[in-house]
């Protein structure tokens, strides 16, 4: 049995790389939000990054305030239009004489816990007395090479039936179909067996027809019924979690060019160069 290593990526073809083994991987970004303060980001930008360690930071670009003004910096969970509950309070910061904020925040193990748990509606707030400026924190697509086992959180689609949720390829390896399988492997193929991991933020459908292998020649290979305990169909409630296998068959020439694509709704979300 065969076992090749698995990345991730956006652009249309990466190569994989493990970069450590599993058990030793070094803290990695799991999840980014982005917000923008007023029209056009009129009075600023943030970027809030979680970290596989559990910790966070958030980077706060801030213009046209007050001069030497001093804002409470907090996240919330709900919208700009309906706050909710107070998640994490950061350090009071004074903007420059010209009215601008330009800080990093670091965010502990015990303050990102209920931002985590609160991912799908989050909301940066600056509030000095009466005035408020407020940015709604938007999940955003994992970006660049991703080596195998690591946890990277989705945004929720178009698709409603789609939320917000974790996706964890934890390996891949070919695999022997044993008697009676109903697939057929031809000469030159293998059975590709890819174990996935996805755990709900919210009300989310999943099943083994949102992944796909792309060959080389951009032909996209549908999965089939194979190595158990297969990926069901099914729907998860918020925090809820479900794993298993989905199989392909490949040519085995072609198994350090392929790309498993996921895309729930025919959208495709993220690549995973397999190498």
């Amino acid at each position: 049995m065969k076992r090749i290593a698995i990345s991730l990526g956006v652009t249309v073809l990466l190569v994989g790389v493990l970069a450590a083994p599993v058990g030793a991987v070094a803290p990695y970004t799991a999840a980014t939000w982005k917000a923008t303060f007023g029209t056009n980001a009129y009075y600023g930008t943030a970027a809030l990054t979680a970290s596989s360690s559990g910790t966070g930071s958030l980077g706060l670009k801030a213009r046209r305030l007050v001069g030497l003004g001093v804002y409470s910096i907090t996240i919330r969970r709900g919208t700009c239009a309906a706050p909710g509950t107070l998640l994490a309070t950061l350090p009071n910061t004074t903007s420059q004489s010209i009215g601008t904020i330009s800080r990093t925040y670091a965010l502990t193990v015990t303050q990102m816990r209920p931002v985590l748990k609160a991912a799908a509606q989050l909301t940066l707030w600056m509030v000095k007395g009466s005035t408020q400026r407020c940015g709604l924190l938007k999940a955003q697509l994992p970006r660049g090479v991703v080596p195998v086992n690591r946890r990277m959180l989705i945004p929720h689609t178009g698709n409603g039936a789609v939320g917000m949720h974790w996706l964890t390829v934890l390996g891949a390896e070919t695999w022997d179909p044993p008697p009676g399988w109903d697939g057929v492997v031809e000469d030159g193929d293998v059975a590709l067996a890819v174990h996935v991991r996805m755990s709900a933020v919210e009300k989310t459908s999943y099943g083994p027809d949102h992944f796909a292998i792309r060959t080389p020649g951009h032909v996209d290979i549908p999965p089939q019924p194979g190595r158990e305990p297969r990926l069901p169909f099914g729907t998860l409630a918020p925090g809820a979690i479900v794993d298993g296998w989905v199989t392909f068959v490949v040519n085995e020439d072609e198994l350090g060019e392929l790309i498993l694509l996921y895309g729930p709704a025919s959208e495709v979300l993220l690549r995973f160069a397999l190498s």
